[in-house]
């Protein structure tokens, strides 16, 4: 599939500004300077700071022009935000933060799953664990089919909220399970995969709370030690975004 221009200047100057380039408060250069350096004509740039100013990213007035907005204001689970900010100090802020609260919410949903699944739910969180089970640790694949698994919990619960949560979630998880500390877990992550499956197929609601509860605590440590291991390193302050 061909990618329009349209794309290819949105992912470049929203990597700009999600990685630090250009700093919140920073003015951008004129309409007629990002038009000659990315060879493109006005109403593709609007189109751009269009998409741009509704993930939050920028701001714009006649007399002071277009501005980066503070990162607070940001929308940070945007998968567009997210997949820009691979690399910064506020990637791993943010899988910290989703994994904190998959702690809290995600053996919750497992305990309703355990009660509220149906046949063909059970079966979609069993196909999934069966694609973990011989995918490679290290492929997309791997993280594809771990992702599928939790959704499918999420679904089972019947909870229209917690579905909702579940799809919000859905590419930050794959972010998530991305990691190089949780893909090195992988292999022993499966049996507990295998417990919460079979706690949900036998509607043990407590079993697959517990078990949901001990797999999140096991990957939130692990993303811990990688997230902090790379915020001690010398180059990530380099990359650091600066808030004003």
């Amino acid at each position: 599939m061909k990618i329009r221009t349209h794309d290819i200047i949105l992912s470049k100057l929203g990597s700009s500004i999600v990685k630090g380039k250009i700093r919140p408060l920073e003015n951008l250069p004129s309409d007629t300077e990002l038009c000659n350096e990315y060879g493109i004509g006005r109403n593709t740039l609007r189109e751009v700071f269009k998409v741009l100013s509704a993930k939050g990213l920028l701001e714009a007035s006649p007399r002071k022009g277009t501005w980066v907005t503070e990162q607070s204001g940001w929308d940070i689970y945007d998968p567009d935000v997210l997949g820009w900010s691979v690399g910064t100090p506020l990637h791993g802020k943010i899988l910290l933060d989703v994994s904190e609260a998959r702690g809290l919410i995600e053996p919750a949903a497992a305990r309703m799953a355990a009660k509220n699944a149906k046949a063909s739910d059970v079966a979609v969180i069993e196909e999934a664990y069966e694609r973990m089970k011989v995918a490679n640790p290290q492929t997309l694949q791997a993280s594809q089919a771990d992702v599928d698994f939790h959704i499918a919990v999420f679904k089972a619960s019947h909870n229209m909220l917690w579905i909702k949560f579940g799809q919000v979630l859905s590419f930050t998880l794959l972010q998530l399970f991305k990691s190089s500390a949780l893909q090195e877990k992988y292999i022993e992550g499966l049996p507990m995969h295998k417990k919460i499956l079979q706690a949900i197929r036998l509607r043990d609601e407590d079993d697959a709370e517990k078990n949901m509860k001990i797999l999140t605590a096991h990957a939130a440590s692990s993303l811990k030690t990688i997230v902090d291991a790379h915020l001690k390193s010398p180059s990530s302050g380099k990359k650091a975004v600066r808030s004003r």
